[in-house]
């Protein structure tokens, strides 16, 4: 689901009994212990084939349509993670609960559902979109973050929920 706020996310999650994921949570699950230089480098098989929804071609004059897509993909296109997750890179940006900070490794904050984010608050959102190519923004990897306002609902940006432990 795309074109919801922050709160809009966070009401849905709760209607579930879910949880948005801190940022943490989702780069752990989107890396699932996997390390090194092939996590920052296009998504593509060993033929060339693109594993995730991001632009292919020059930014923004020509999207070659390289995996039949443009725009949004529908989910599970592409191949699932080993957690069996779909699409946790490339195709929607992805809010999380933390507040944007300029260090990725600022300390986690508690969890706790933010009900008095200001509306320019800027908020963390992992792994890239549709928009996302090798000539403009790169940020179809799982380390990337990116700041978005809480209260903007855009087309390229959604969320997951998580199910939490009682």
């Amino acid at each position: 689901m795309t074109l919801v706020t922050l709160l809009d996310a966070q009401a849905y999650a709760r209607w579930l009994g879910s949880d948005l994921p801190t940022e943490a949570e989702w780069e752990y699950a989107a890396k699932l212990g996997n390390q090194g230089s092939k996590l920052e480098q296009e998504p593509r098989d060993g033929h060339g084939k693109p594993l995730a929804n991001f632009w292919q071609g020059q930014f923004p004059r020509h999207n070659s349509n390289e995996d039949g897509h443009v725009g949004l993909a529908p989910v599970g296109c592409y191949p699932a993670n080993a957690a069996k997750l779909y699409d946790m890179i490339g195709n929607a940006w992805e809010q999380t609960r933390d507040i944007y900070t300029a260090s990725h490794h600022s300390p986690a904050p508690p969890l706790f559902v933010v009900t008095d984010v200001s509306p320019m608050q800027p908020m963390v959102v992992k792994g890239g979109s549709h928009l996302c190519g090798r000539d403009f923004c790169v940020r179809y990897r799982p380390s990337a973050r990116e700041a978005h306002e809480a209260n903007l609902p855009i087309a390229h940006i959604g969320f997951r929920t998580v199910q939490r432990e009682r």
